[in-house]
């Protein structure tokens, strides 16, 4: 929760504050919930400078709403003001553009000057439109368009049946318009393994954000997750698996570290990309055993690398995929693939109507078919027509370490 005092920030003038009012809002952490195209910036007033991101949150109306009472959990900005209502306004997001309603009878909104009366349904907005409400003013900023990655994609995580969500996912745009997708599967005794995912993902974002190539941010979040490791005595022992995609212009890469998994779904079908770091998986590519052998195997679980094990770690690195082609790429937790088949994921692919709805229609299709494990899913489209339904696109020996994970 950010609180900005309303002394610390320059005042609107003839405003007629009173040196108490204050912006309140939840930033939405890295991994939990879908950023979406826009976003406010305070131009006037109490937390001047602050920027206020606008989220998507599956099955709710994509829209922020402002007033003096509380509201939905990181959609809602609350401001402290004799001159704002409990309920004042509402933005809303339909898919392509922005719009602002004014909800409160006695205190006005505006928009560039122009005040917004309560019998009108909604105004539309444009980048660069400044909105007024009681002290503050914001200044609105949609520069997207269908291009831009939160369009092109989505992401979620669930606990599923577990006491707690080990799991974390991460989808965003670098600086330098490289784009990145990643999930972890931590492990580990109580929250360590959610320590241990949450960390690789900083690490790997902070890393990539400084313009190093994908590899060598694997390492650096690999080193993050050691030093997290060595800040408590009962995270002793803790690790993540690891998957990522980086875009870079017209191609992409894929790294892998255990066993969670990159798909790629085009019109010749699903395509498993990475190789799985488990002792399942070995055991029948070395042909130890049958797959109906390893999957009753104690050690079914296990996964043969990952994040966190040591110093020295072995990363698979996929290069040159090609980003102009028609499809999309998935990335998962073994909560997803080690309970649907790769017939089902693209079932549920070929039904989803949106792209931006797709990790979590993955995600409940697991939980529903029995899954009782945390998930992640992120998905990204590729080609060249970005925001259409998926179904209408397409283009032509470790030792085993113990793998008690979320």
């Amino acid at each position: 929760m950010l609180k900005v005092p309303a002394d610390e920030a320059p005042r609107h003038s003839g405003s007629g504050t009173n040196g108490s009012e204050i912006v309140e809002y939840q930033r939405p952490p890295d991994g939990t919930l879908q950023l979406l195209p826009g976003r406010l910036e305070v131009e006037r007033g109490p937390g001047v400078g602050q920027e206020i991101r606008f989220v998507r949150v599956p099955g709710s109306p994509a829209e922020i709403t402002f007033g003096r009472s509380e509201g939905p959990e990181f959609r809602h900005v609350q401001l402290h003001s004799p001159t704002v209502s409990r309920q004042h306004a509402r933005l809303r997001f339909d898919g392509t553009g922005w719009s602002v309603r004014n909800e409160s009878s006695t205190n006005p909104t505006t928009v560039n000057g122009h005040t917004l009366s309560s019998e009108i349904e909604e105004v539309p907005l444009s980048d660069g439109d400044l909105i007024e409400i009681g002290e503050i003013t914001f200044r609105f900023r949609h520069e997207g368009s269908a291009d831009r990655l939160p369009f092109r994609s989505s992401w979620h995580t669930d606990q599923g049946r577990r006491p707690t969500n080990q799991d974390a996912v991460v989808v965003r745009t670098l600086p330098g318009g490289r784009e990145l997708a990643a999930v972890c599967d931590g492990m580990g005794s109580h929250h360590a393994g959610g320590v241990a995912s949450h960390r690789a993902l900083e690490g790997l974002v902070k890393a990539l954000s400084e313009g190093v190539e994908l590899e060598e941010a694997v390492q650096r979040s690999n080193a993050s997750v050691l030093a997290a490791a060595e800040e408590e005595e009962d995270r002793d022992g803790m690790g993540t698996t690891l998957v990522a995609l980086l875009r870079d212009g017209d191609h992409y890469d894929i790294a892998n570290v255990g066993d969670s998994r990159a798909y790629r779904i085009g019109s010749d079908g699903i395509q498993q990309l990475t190789r799985d770091h488990s002792f399942m998986a070995e055991a029948v590519q070395d042909g130890r055993m049958s797959m109906e052998e390893a999957a009753r195997s104690p050690w079914r679980n296990a996964v043969t690398r990952n994040l966190g094990a040591g110093r020295e770690l072995e990363v698979d690195l996929f290069r040159g995929f090609d980003a102009t082609q028609d499809h999309v790429v998935l990335l998962c937790t073994d909560g997803v693939h080690g309970v649907l088949s790769e017939d089902q994921i693209e079932e549920v692919f070929r039904n989803s109507a949106d792209i931006r709805d797709l990790a979590r229609a993955l995600s409940e299709e697991a939980l529903m078919k029995g899954g009782e494990d945390n998930v992640a899913v992120a998905a990204m489209t590729f080609g060249a027509s970005p925001g259409v339904r998926p179904a209408q696109s397409g283009a032509p020996g470790d030792r085993p370490s113990s793998n008690d994970r979320g």
